[in-house]
């Protein structure tokens, strides 16, 4: 379907390192790259907080070493370790006393309300051609909003020849989750009876 495409929006192929682009839509040199990056993030989760939320009940059980061990069992093995340089198997190899050491940090958090600074450290990566699925338009060459409207058309010009029903949903993505308003979000999650105490970490 992407050579026809290709064929069809008669489009110049780039290379995978797509360029960025300013705002006024000029091509950025290296040095401009990771600012605009910032720009566009710091747009991005721009959002009014508003007072951080009342919560009435801070009670709630604390983690217990079973759940531990069955999100460490859950977890990918032979992947690269985060920011704290911890991976899976580095606990593994610890055997209980990983398990427990990292039960007690899980409830010293949780009972605080207060995540380390380690772990509210948020790495941006600009090129994720590796993880977008061949479904995903918007974010590689030749496969723009254009590309995306000619496949719709065809499955529907298709659907009818067949006399199959289309069904299309259009989400837009933005409001759905860039912009979440935290206080409705609180509100919802107390009126859910969700403890106070999860309310107080989120």
């Amino acid at each position: 379907m992407d050579s026809m495409v290709k064929q069809m929006s008669n489009k110049k192929v780039y290379s995978a390192t797509s360029c960025t682009e300013a705002k006024d839509g000029t091509i950025l040199m290296e040095e401009r790259i990771l600012e605009r990056w910032e720009e566009y993030v710091n747009e991005l989760f721009d959002d009014s907080r508003g007072e951080k939320p009342y919560v009435k009940n801070t009670d709630g059980l604390p983690i217990l070493t079973e759940k531990l061990r069955s999100a460490l069992n859950k977890m990918s093995r032979e992947k690269a370790a985060g920011p704290d340089g911890v991976c899976a198997e580095l606990i593994e190899a610890l055997d209980e006393v990983g398990i427990e050491q990292m039960t007690n940090l899980a409830n010293e958090i949780y009972d605080g309300s207060k995540f380390p600074a380690e772990m509210c450290k948020s790495i941006f990566m600009g090129r994720t051609a590796g993880e977008i699925a061949e479904e995903q338009y918007g974010f590689t060459p030749d496969k723009g909003t254009r590309n995306a409207i000619f496949v719709v058309r065809m499955l529907t010009e298709r659907a009818t020849e067949m006399q199959h029903k289309v069904y299309v949903c259009f989400i837009d993505y933005t409001k759905a989750f860039d912009t979440v308003q935290h206080v409705p979000l609180f509100e919802i999650l107390s009126s859910l009876d969700v403890d106070g105490k999860d309310i107080e970490v989120i």
